[in-house]
């Protein structure tokens, strides 16, 4: 069964992304879905991606890559590093 972002990353989405775009950035971020993320939690490192986006595709998509290469960076660079909960009160409103 193929896992779908959470209503919290999608509501991130629809609040960072015009509607054109929304599509796009959540197949992005299903990559990190695919791709597993050990033992981090899918919306800990999609919500790390989306912060680290700047709310554009150009800078998902590099969030994304980072992710791939090593997701503690990407975690690190959200500043979601070092607390396994920051994600969950993380607001796009209040950057």
């Amino acid at each position: 069964m193929a896992r779908r972002l959470s209503e919290i990353v999608n509501g991130h989405v629809e609040q960072m992304f015009a509607p054109h775009a929304q599509a796009r950035a959540r197949a992005l971020l299903l990559e990190i879905t695919a791709s597993g993320s050990g033992n981090q939690g899918p919306d800990r490192c999609e919500t790390a991606a989306l912060k680290v986006s700047g709310g554009t595709i150009s800078g998902l998509e590099d969030a994304v890559a980072m992710y791939h290469l090593d997701f503690r960076d990407l975690l690190v660079s959200a500043g979601f590093g070092s607390d396994t909960k920051a994600h969950e009160t993380w607001n796009p409103y209040t950057e």
